[in-house]
């Protein structure tokens, strides 16, 4: 069995010190285990929302000695677990690669994007306001899209041009 697979098992079992541990010697927070579930997400927890909780801090941790792959690891993690204000604030800025998170975070929470938008690079936060701008503006007077939608258009203003 791998950390993965380890990380799954206690996290459906709601053991948080297992959690811990495994998360300190390496486990992913964003990795799949065998049947490709991830560890932390909401419907591998089992109703253990204080496993996920208390994982954050250390899956966070581990971002920050990842070097280079760094700012796919914040994207990664922020596009799975719900982050608290504080959490995010500990995300250096800039961080573009949160980018790609946008439509998911979007679709958890108004807020957490909020907090995201704020980790982004001045540029593009720029391209994302003008976006959301145009995106209102050809929206009146018709149905509105879909969040989802809404969020992928968002997500790919972001991109460098």
């Amino acid at each position: 069995m791998d950390q993965a697979d380890k990380l799954n098992r206690a996290a459906g079992k709601g053991d948080e010190e297992a959690v811990r541990r495994l998360l300190a010697t390496g486990a992913r927070a964003d990795g799949q285990c065998q049947w490709g579930d991830l560890p932390l997400h909401e419907d591998s927890l089992g109703g253990h929302e204080g496993v996920a909780a208390s994982a954050v801090q250390p899956a966070l941790d581990a971002c920050v000695g990842a070097g280079p792959h760094s700012a796919t690891l914040y994207a990664d993690l922020a596009a799975r677990l719900p982050l608290s204000q504080e959490q995010w604030s500990s995300i250096p800025a800039p961080c573009p690669d949160l980018a790609r998170a946008l439509p998911t975070v979007l679709q958890r929470s108004a807020a957490e994007a909020g907090w995201l938008v704020g980790r982004l690079a001045e540029g593009q936060r720029k391209r994302l306001r003008a976006a959301a701008l145009s995106l209102a503006r050809a929206q009146r007077g018709v149905p509105s899209l879909p969040a989802e939608l809404c969020g992928r258009i968002l997500a790919l203003c972001l991109l460098d041009p």
